[in-house]
């Protein structure tokens, strides 16, 4: 008989397998495991609601659904979806979970659907995907930045991603306890140079190894883009291509540990900008928006050498209601979504 780790582990692969989930990553771009649209592809109902303790909830019935908290940040709404999507799988019974990481001592479905979500959303070839796209190393990870991002890229919060390195045994508990006593908040902090924003919301950096991409950001998160500065040489960005949507990309101020002088100097530095506008992003929810800009000189009409950055954004819906996916679902089936 198998124990419940190593089911959990085979289930999640058939499920990335058969869904497809899987090859979104690999072939269409994508960059993290998305369970609302597992549930979707299977037919289960997500909604999202605001709960005071409750985390989510699995309800086996003749259309099973799940519920998930919509008051918590992104990372953690994916993981309680993925863990009651393991209830489902693996053939658990209706449950509520106040908690979702739960001991040794815990019931056994519960400890089998922590394991299968972990596997689902953070297996080691989804990690070494993002990992190679970007040229990050299991050393660069220990720069709170850069695991940061990758979180954002996997879809769990900070912390899961810390631990799930542990996990896959690609670093030392030690290495995780270390990182998790950094606050996410730091981070956000120091990539936007002010305090003044949204705890819960994140901040996403591209830059150009984010090219050719679809990007994940809730509608809620910030987006910052980090571009090569060449503007001693005369070449400066053209950021129109983003306004067409109403967005504005305006300047920010460079990360305090990169210094004016040193900016202004060096030919291979950075500049970062902010992605504004659209105070109501919902609208997007769901749309997939290139964002393409062009580095020229203002004085020439076009050159051989313009450099081209482009990715995709697409924007994860958030706050109260059904899923997107859910709702498409119930759209197909002819059924009133309410």
């Amino acid at each position: 008989m198998l124990d419940f780790k190593t089911r959990a582990a085979q289930v999640a692969v058939e499920v990335l397998r058969d869904t497809g989930a899987e090859r979104r990553i690999r072939e269409d771009g994508y960059t993290r495991i998305d369970p609302l649209w597992i549930a979707a592809v299977q037919g289960v109902m997500v909604m999202r609601r605001p709960f005071e303790k409750l985390l989510g909830a699995f309800v086996r019935e003749s259309t099973p659904g799940i519920m998930v908290n919509s008051e918590r940040p992104t990372g953690l709404i994916h993981l309680t979806c993925a863990h009651e999507l393991g209830h489902y799988f693996l053939g658990h019974e209706s449950t509520a979970d106040e908690h979702i990481q739960y001991g040794k001592d815990a019931a056994l479905q519960e400890r089998e659907a922590d394991w299968f979500a972990y596997c689902l959303l953070t297996s080691r070839s989804i990690l070494a995907q993002t990992m190679r796209r970007k040229g990050w190393s299991i050393a660069t990870l220990r720069d709170p930045l850069n695991l940061y991002q990758l979180s954002l890229r996997i879809g769990v919060s900070y912390a899961a991603i810390a631990w799930s390195l542990a996990r896959l045994k690609l670093w030392a508990t030690d290495d995780a306890d270390r990182m998790t006593r950094i606050e996410p908040a730091e981070i956000k902090r120091s990539l936007l140079g002010r305090g003044d924003f949204e705890a819960r919301n994140d901040v996403w950096l591209l830059d150009e190894r984010d090219r050719e991409l679809i990007l994940e950001p809730s509608v809620r998160d910030q987006i910052v883009i980090r571009l090569p500065n060449h503007a001693p040489s005369g070449y400066l960005w053209s950021l129109d291509e983003a306004q067409s949507e109403g967005f504005r990309i305006r300047p920010l101020d460079a990360p305090a540990r990169r210094a004016t002088a040193e900016l202004l100097s060096s030919a291979h530095a950075e500049a970062d900008h902010l992605l504004t506008g659209q105070a109501d992003r919902s609208k997007f929810a769901g749309r997939i928006l290139p964002l393409r800009f062009t580095e020229k000189r203002p004085w020439e009409s076009k050159a051989d050498d313009e450099a081209h950055f482009r990715t995709s954004v697409g924007f994860e819906e958030a706050g109260e209601g059904l899923s997107a996916g859910s709702r498409r679902r119930l759209l197909q089936e002819g059924s009133p979504a309410a």
